[in-house]
């Protein structure tokens, strides 16, 4: 059963499509898991609609129609939906599918230390990004603060910190007042989807050394 699910602003933000792309994702991945999210979201977004239904229309200024149609006329094809293998569904969340292109084969894991590999899903061109984190079992992450919000999402395995223990499916929502070590649980391999705000920033003794030269 699912324990860790987002605070309402979240969810508030990813409803009205006001979160940045690596949020959202990880926003949209949680409630492909998660029943319950996905039902509220669907509550607010019917809310919104509400909302907008009373508004009263505003008129379009001249010649909007002939510019919006040809607009779209510049707008390429969408790209045909990857063949997605059983493996990539087994793993992953169906919003994450298409940036893998359906396939487990094409994620591009990076060796960070000898138990912690990274693979970047989205870069939006500034500081935040949303990546794939594996975690050897029984081994942990370093310690380490946050400079603006951290969503992680659990794909596979299970970690542990100080305060709570996270599964398949939990979505843990950090910020910059805590600073915490997951340990993945023994057994399997932690594997889950993280959305930064910004690079966290290590705190343990090495790690305070690494900062300079470590981005994570």
């Amino acid at each position: 059963m699912i324990a860790h699910r987002p605070p309402e602003e979240l969810l508030l933000g990813y409803a009205s499509g006001a979160l940045p792309e690596p949020i959202a994702l990880v926003v949209a991945s949680h409630a492909a898991l998660c029943p319950e999210t996905a039902r509220e979201i669907g509550r607010l977004e019917r809310l919104g609609g509400t909302l907008l239904d009373g508004l009263a229309p505003a008129e379009l200024k001249s010649g909007a129609l002939d510019r919006a149609l040809a607009a779209l006329d510049g707008v390429p094809a969408a790209a045909p939906k990857p063949i997605v293998t059983p493996a990539a569904r087994a793993l992953l969340p169906a919003p994450v599918w298409p940036y893998v292109k359906g396939d487990v084969a094409n994620i591009a894991w990076q060796r960070r230390s000898a138990d912690v590999d990274t693979a970047d899903i989205v870069v939006d061109g500034g500081e935040r990004r949303a990546f794939l984190l594996r975690v050897r079992a029984g081994r942990p992450v370093p310690r380490h603060t946050h400079r603006g919000l951290e969503l992680t999402l659990v794909l596979k395995g299970a970690y542990c910190d100080a305060a709570n223990c996270f599964e398949r499916g939990d979505l843990q929502v950090a910020d910059t007042t805590m600073d915490h070590q997951p340990v993945a649980q023994a057994g399997d391999d932690c594997i889950c989807l993280v959305a930064l705000e910004a690079p966290i920033w290590f705190t343990g003794p090495i790690g305070r050394l690494a900062n300079p030269f470590v981005k994570l």
